[in-house]
């Protein structure tokens, strides 16, 4: 009977730390007695909310002189498909996909601007990062490219005046 207690406490004890360490003002005092770091800190909308959206897009060029623009196609973006049942809270395996383009998108935007702001781009070492990758492979299986095809990242943000930049554009890759 006393183990409970003693658990119930310990508990009590996390659960006021925890709900403490949201608040910034009290965070860095917790942070310090927290050397195994297990008190977890939720931050959903904040300090740095989501607020681009990404775009998978690829083209095709089906002319054997890879240098020749005339065989390009137009722009397409990579249709990853989203259930609506009602069903997909419980069961929701294309949530997974989008999650991983998400997480490459960010990984080579991250990655791009680093480069592009230190002057120290490098296209071979681009073509190397995982999300580079991640993305090239999820073109590839999910779209019917012929022989050659670029693909591209777009930004989007806003929603009634949507801005979109590129963020990069691959080179041409051949199937």
């Amino acid at each position: 009977m006393i183990s409970f207690w003693i658990i119930s406490f310990f508990l009590f004890i996390w659960l006021v730390l925890t709900i403490a360490y949201q608040f910034d003002y009290l965070s860095e005092k917790i942070s310090t007695i927290d050397i195994f770091k297990l008190i977890p800190r939720w931050t959903f909308f904040s300090p740095n909310p989501g607020c681009h959206d990404y775009h998978l897009m690829y083209r095709e060029n089906n002319d054997s002189d890879q240098t020749s623009k005339s065989h390009e196609s137009d722009w397409n973006e990579v249709v990853i498909e989203e259930s609506n049942s009602m069903f997909t809270f419980l069961w929701n395996p294309q949530k997974r996909l989008n999650k991983v383009v998400s997480d490459a998108s960010s990984s080579i935007s991250t990655f791009a601007i680093e480069s592009k702001n230190n002057n120290e781009f490098n296209s071979k070492l681009f073509q190397l990062n995982a999300g580079y990758l991640m993305l090239l492979n999820i073109t590839l299986s999910l779209t019917n490219v012929n022989k050659h095809f670029q693909f591209s990242l777009i930004q989007s943000q806003g929603f009634i005046d949507r801005k979109c930049e590129p963020l990069f554009i691959s080179n041409l890759h051949t199937v």
